[in-house]
């Protein structure tokens, strides 16, 4: 079973691959610096030499560039011009309301497939029982993915699934993490493609925490 794993830092459980670095309760910004993901993207030019120059020569390709880890210097994906990057640290802000407030308690964190997906997990702080029974207790979870590779979409989801790896990314997500074949009880899908505004992000917040109230009810 492949995990995928790069980095991950986590809290409580041990993970069963038993990678990462295991951290206490922290902050989104201490669990973003603890998990490995203090790192940026940026869209960097794509160029060929041109036939007889000796290599020395080289051509632009148009409206095509690679995605690039700014940390050190590897090309996670080759995208178009209309590709706006989100930086890790602007896709984990999504949790400081739900953790400032006490809703919640960063849980898991952690970067998959050298740097293409990236993800934050915060735990729900009130769970439920199944049928009453003490031993059936149901944990819930807020899961944000991030992707820097073109054609994925960024996802928040209420979860009862403890992401930990890529196999349980795929658990909670669905096999090709789209939100169409999830189980998860709350999504929001928004492609990184074209201009990320405010209003998409307040709109995220504003149903996960209609959600979040629904789940804890």
């Amino acid at each position: 079973m492949a995990h995928e794993i790069e980095s991950i830092a986590w809290t409580n459980e041990v993970p069963w691959h038993g990678l990462g670095v295991e951290v206490g309760d922290l902050s989104v910004d201490e669990m973003l610096v603890s998990a490995g993901l203090d790192w940026n993207v940026s869209k960097r030019p794509l160029y060929f030499p041109k036939v007889g120059t000796a290599q020395t020569e080289l051509k632009l390709i148009p409206n095509k560039f690679a995605l690039t880890r700014d940390s050190d210097e590897s090309t996670l994906d080759i995208v178009g011009d209309s590709y706006k990057p989100v930086q890790n640290h602007e896709a984990l802000d999504f949790f400081k309301r739900f953790v400032d407030s006490g809703d919640m308690k960063m849980e898991t964190a952690g970067s998959l497939r050298r740097g293409q997906f990236i993800w934050g997990l915060a735990k729900i702080q009130d769970s439920f029982n199944v049928g009453g029974n003490d031993e059936d207790r149901i944990e819930g979870y807020l899961l944000l993915t991030q992707p820097h590779k073109f054609g994925f979409s960024m996802i928040a989801a209420l979860t009862p699934i403890r992401v930990v790896c890529m196999n349980t990314m795929k658990m909670a997500l669905g096999e090709s993490l789209a939100a169409s074949v999830a189980t998860p009880t709350a999504f929001f899908g928004c492609r990184t493609r074209g201009r990320s505004t405010k209003r998409s992000r307040r709109a995220r917040k504003s149903l996960l925490g209609l959600r979040v109230r629904a789940w804890s009810s």
